[in-house]
């Protein structure tokens, strides 16, 4: 149910422009009536997005749709967002096919170039089971429609052919689509999974559409070529422009069919949307008109002063030529009364709700309080508590409850009817974000492992080299890895388990080991007798722990569960898990030492603080401790809030609370009177006595020095310590640490967050004066990044001319604590608009109202730094704009420019989550560690020093409990053979590379069956020499199991040798024997000291002659 649901019992249809609030509900209100298309065009982006998260407070996606623009015109010319472009075909698909629906533009989008509605028409195309479609009708459609063809579809606009299977995602459907043909009959339609590629679904009907706004006619390829290279006779081959013609040449006479925004003068005649035969209502007309033409002359004084630098063409540009009175506006009366306004009474939280409903039910109006159905029966409680009476609508009475939940709370004037949503119930400082998120960008993250020629690699033997590529040699594909003195080792390609990915901190070269040198094994031996030293310290300090007595806490689970219920968010999975972990943790006699690892805006604040309610219902004390003032501050501000009603007793100390106060509150301590005590290393000073600690909570450890984590531990002693860090830590080492410390990762993004709109280019100074101009416009703040403290001042200087009237401030490392902590608390309280700084702001400051970034030199940072610092911004219900800018005079390396690709391709914060997520685990495991162990990480490459540690721990954990393991160690690996492989016919060598490492990683039946139904899924039917390959691994997996001592293999045979005591029965010989009577002729079985020993001889199926007989041993053995 969404509020278009509710009866307003309103009969005027028409729209009232008083307030963005009102036009929303008068546009849903016509809109629901009439069911026709609706456009509504506002001046900026901005005023667009919050109009359409109101509309999302009444109707579904589906009936909404947006036409926007970025308004920043140095950007908006060198590539738009593509999530935008996606938005805007779905709504072009609206208005060309007359569909009911609401479509909502900025004005700029009025005036830019659109693909004509007959082109739009004909690439547009349904497939049914059983049509008859070729591969060739295929290619040359997606051609047309704008498509780019890959190895693999992660994302919209990508298709992708691989014998029979057709891939394909159209940017107007939530999935890619899967075709099976059968020759040239449509046998299968599938949709599936970008990120596993595994098939979901079975369809009868897919759809694809165009994959750009902006597409050229194919019929007149030819002629745009020509014009193009007339161009080309105006400039040297040399020239930047004759590079970037010959380029767009290139790329036509390749088939892409997109044509580049800035160049469409050249590539056709298109018209705009305003000359579409359509209706466009305009909130604010002659703002709207001022707004283009503003933005007009200002494209032409860009424009103008390319040209003249020779860096653009002469008929460059982003817009369309107009002239105002062409474009039809329907101006919406902006003189009505409000139809809603703002709630005139004041929420503090849920605690105070029924006190606030009764004065507002007193003063004469009805309420409706707007809450989705699963999270209702908290508010019914507060309801019944308190003696409200409620109903549930339609029945409507004094409070009625709406199971639907709204952004923000409206008083509907004519009917004194008051709507209240989670920011009014609940006591929010701000409503919550909505946007359309059909089509959030989230390219799927390639596996680590995926080589490039030039990775480095560790092979188990030889240590590290530098992957070169895939070579054949004699019909067989080998890796070829090159070591120091050039010395080359090829490793066949069903051997890839062999070699790993090295992995070492970013931008970090190692030195590449001589093959058949002693190096790398003398490097192995070091750090193995390291990490012995290491995991005995560890599993001391474990045990010790475990033997330790601490705080039981008791279970409350009323309270616990009223606390909960004040909270006005959903938990995700990754925070209910978190929760029950610390939960069970506090509850146990063992001190609690617990890392909650998770990045800022995942909801670590939370889970703590609901940790720190427990231990205060059981009269304890709680030390929340934090590395700055200004996130002091942060936390005592959240806390307050929090526990606003319940009773709880807080203190903050830092700098910034007068000393006075700090005084008192030290006493209260002493006393027992202050509950949970927020401050930096101020609180580990001795004046400050405490009565009964009984948790203490720790905000970014690693950034405390060696002598305050000593003073933890004296403050720690038997109490419960839960520490909050930003960094993620690897998956792999928290296995190897399970028992050393604990450790919860919360791995889910908050919902609804706005994505951040990211861009990569070379520097730009009238791009950096625009985009912070039109945050400056709109109220906000800026952080400025300029890694360089000897160069900040000037800097900021520089800034500063740019914009006079803003209060500039500058951060940096080599301030001092009272310097840096005045200026962060100034840009808190919105007293400074531009912050010059260096990295300094890159973890865990929250500052909503800064929503620009502007980044110099961002090919210098690492991708965790830029992510980290990127995630700065869009912490609020505002759109937000990152900029990472690059010297072009400079040369980048490859390492840089695949890092800035990967942050432009990355607009969401889960997806960037994922990309950073290796960068991450390898800060994060130098965090955990320690300086030395990372040292060594970097000589070995992660893997091989996850490995090295796996198997140490493994080793002390046999000696401490004896555990028999089900596996025997061994890896067997059968030779290497041409009837036994991924041929080229199948897949691709990136692909097939991507099979041989999959297949090497599998270590079960099971595993193995849903990789082999996968190959099907993805590349069709296999051939004979893959399913060999599959059954060679499938034989490799036995040959690991316990009972086998040994496998060898020779040129005429195989000995298989079983463990003592395996089979040593009458009996199960018998049945042995009998089993294998048909392969007796190929079989010579004898005991060796205790072990029976199978002699196979090689015929022309030797493979299934192996499979065969060692199927048959291991589910007699199995059996026993």
């Amino acid at each position: 149910m969404k509020l278009k649901d509710f009866d307003f019992q309103r009969s005027n249809l028409e729209l009232n422009g008083s307030n963005l609030e009102s036009l929303a509900f008068s546009v849903v209100q016509k809109y629901k009536k009439e069911k026709n298309t609706i456009a509504i065009c506002l001046p900026t982006l901005y005023e667009a997005q919050q109009f359409l998260s109101f509309l999302l407070d009444y109707l579904d996606e589906d009936d909404i749709s947006s036409f926007l623009y970025d308004e920043v015109l140095r950007i908006d010319a060198l590539g738009t967002s593509r999530e935008m472009m996606y938005e805007r075909l779905h709504a072009l698909n609206i208005l060309y096919n007359k569909k009911p629906g609401i479509v909502v533009f900025n004005s700029i989008s009025l005036i830019r170039p659109i693909i004509s509605q007959n082109y739009f028409a004909s690439i547009n195309k349904s497939f049914r089971l059983n049509d008859k479609f070729s591969r060739q009708d295929f290619l040359e459609f997606a051609y047309r429609a704008g498509y780019t063809k890959v190895q693999k579809v992660e994302h919209p606009g990508e298709f992708a052919i691989r014998s029979m299977i057709i891939d394909f995602f159209s940017p107007g459907e939530k999935s890619p689509t899967r075709i099976e043909l059968d020759g040239n009959i449509i046998d299968d339609i599938r949709i599936f999974n970008p990120s596993t590629e595994i098939s979901e679904k079975e369809i009868d009907y897919a759809y694809i559409g165009p994959a750009s706004d902006l597409l050229f006619e194919y019929s007149k390829k030819e002629e745009i070529i020509s014009h193009l290279k007339k161009e080309l006779t105006n400039y040297k081959e040399y020239d930047p422009l004759y590079i970037k013609i010959s380029s767009n040449i290139n790329d036509i006479e390749n088939s892409l069919l997109s044509v580049p925004y800035r160049l469409f003068k050249y590539y056709g005649d298109f018209h705009s949307i305003a000359q579409f035969p359509i209706k466009v209502y305009s909130y604010h007309k002659e703002e709207c008109l001022a707004f283009i033409e503003n933005k007009f002359l200002e494209e032409k004084e860009y424009f103008g002063e390319l040209i003249n630098g020779k860096i653009a063409l002469q008929n460059e540009g982003v817009f369309l030529d107009y002239k105002t009175e062409f474009i039809n506006l329907t101006e919406i009366s902006e003189n009505d009364s409000p139809i809603l306004t703002s709630v005139p009474y004041v929420f503090t939280s849920i605690i105070d709700l029924v006190q606030t409903l009764r004065t507002i039910i007193n003063d004469g109006y009805k309420i409706v309080l707007c809450q989705e159905k699963n999270r209702c029966s908290n508010l019914i409680s507060y309801l019944e508590d308190g003696n409200i009476r409620y109903s549930f609508y339609p029945n409507i009475s004094s409070v009625t409850i709406f199971y639907e939940e709204i952004s923000g709370g409206f008083l509907f004037k004519e009917k004194n009817i008051i709507f209240l949503g989670s920011k009014e119930i609940y006591g929010l400082t701000h409503r919550n974000s909505r946007f359309l998120s059909r089509f959030k960008e989230a390219k799927i993250i390639h596996s680590y492992d995926d080589l490039v020629p030039g990775d480095y690699v560790v092979h188990e033997m030889h240590g590290i080299g530098r992957f070169e590529g895939v070579v054949t040699r004699n019909n067989l594909e080998y890796l070829s890895v090159v070591y120091k003195d050039n010395d080359k080792l090829l490793i066949p390609l069903v051997q890839f388990k062999l070699i790993k990915k090295y992995a070492g901190r970013e931008g970090y070269a190692p030195t590449l080991d001589k093959l058949g040198g002693s190096t790398w094994l003398r490097r192995k031996s070091q750090i193995r007798s390291r990490l012995v030293f290491l995991t005995d310290q560890l599993l001391e300090i474990s045990s010790k722990r475990k033997s330790e007595k601490g705080i039981a806490f008791p279970s409350f689970p009323e309270f616990e569960e009223l606390f909960a219920s004040a909270f006005p968010y959903e938990l995700t999975s990754s925070q209910k898990k978190a929760w029950e972990e610390i939960k069970t943790d506090m509850e146990k006699e063992q001190p609690m030492d617990r890392l909650l690892s998770g990045d800022v805006g995942f909801g670590k604040t939370e889970i703590a603080l609901r940790a720190a309610y427990k231990a205060i219902l059981d009269s304890k004390q709680v030390i929340l401790l934090c590395p700055t003032t200004v996130l002091c501050r942060q936390h005592y501000e959240v806390a307050t809030q929090r526990f606003k009603g319940f009773g709880v007793h807080i203190a903050c100390f830092s700098r910034f609370v007068p000393l006075s106060i700090q005084k008192q509150n030290i006493e209260k301590i002493k006393e027992g009177k202050i509950n949970l005590i927020i401050g930096t290393h101020r609180l580990l000073s001795d004046e400050i006595k405490f009565k009964d600690i009984g948790l203490l909570i720790v905000d970014e450890e690693q950034r405390f020095g060696v002598a305050q984590k000593e003073k933890f531990k004296k403050i720690g002693g038997n109490i419960d310590v839960l520490t909050l860090t930003a960094t993620p830590i690897p998956r792999t080492l928290q296995m190897s640490m399970l028992g050393v410390r604990d450790l919860s990762n919360l791995d889910e993004p908050p919902l609804n967050r706005l994505p951040i709109k990211t861009y990569v280019t070379a520097y730009n100074n009238g791009l950096i004066k625009e985009a912070i101009s039109l945050e400056l416009g709109r109220n906000g703040q800026v952080y400025y990044l300029h890694n360089r403290v000897n160069s900040l001042y000037s800097k900021a200087n520089e800034v500063q001319k740019l914009f006079p009237k803003a209060k500039i401030g500058v951060a940096h490392g080599k301030m001092t604590p009272s310097e840096m902590s005045d200026v962060m608390n100034a840009f808190y309280d919105g007293e400074i608009d531009i912050l010059v700084c260096t990295t300094i702001i890159e973890t865990g400051l929250d500052v909503p109202n800064v929503n620009t970034m502007i980044v110099e030199d961002a090919d210098h940072f690492g991708l965790s730094q830029l992510y980290q610092i990127k995630g700065r911004v869009g912490r609020s219900d505002r759109l937000a704009y990152a900029y990472f800018f690059y010297n072009p005079q400079k040369e980048i390396n490859e390492d840089a420019k695949k890092r800035l690709k990967a942050l432009k391709e990355f607009t969401e914060l889960g997806s960037g989550y994922n990309i950073a997520k290796q960068d991450l685990n390898l800060r994060g495991a130098g965090d955990i560690l320690g300086a030395e162990q990372a040292g060594f990480m970097d000589t070995v490459g992660f893997d091989s020093y996850q490995a090295l540690l796996d198997e140490v721990i493994a080793q002390k954990k046999f000696m401490e409990n004896g555990k028999k393991e089900s596996s025997n160690g061994k890896d067997f690996i059968l030779s290497f053979s041409i009837d036994s492989h991924v041929p080229e016919s199948y897949a691709d060598e990136s692909s097939r590379i991507t099979i041989y490492r999959e297949l090497a990683n599998i270590l079960t039946d099971e595993e193995l069956y849903r990789f082999a139904q996968k190959l099907k899924d993805v590349y069709g039917p296999y051939p004979l020499e893959v399913l060999n390959l599959l059954n060679k691994r499938k034989i490799e997996i036995m040959l690991s199991n316990y009972y086998v001592k040994d496998f060898k293999e020779d040129l005429g045979f195989y000995i298989l040798t079983l463990n003592k005591d395996t089979i040593n029965d009458h009996k199960i010989l018998a049945n042995l024997e009998s089993q294998l009577s048909e392969k007796k002729d190929i079989i010579r079985a004898s005991f060796q000291q205790g072990c029976l020993v199978l002699k196979i001889i090689k015929t022309k199926n030797y493979l299934d002659d192996l499979l065969f007989i060692i199927t048959v041993v291991d589910e007699l053995i199995q059996s026993k």
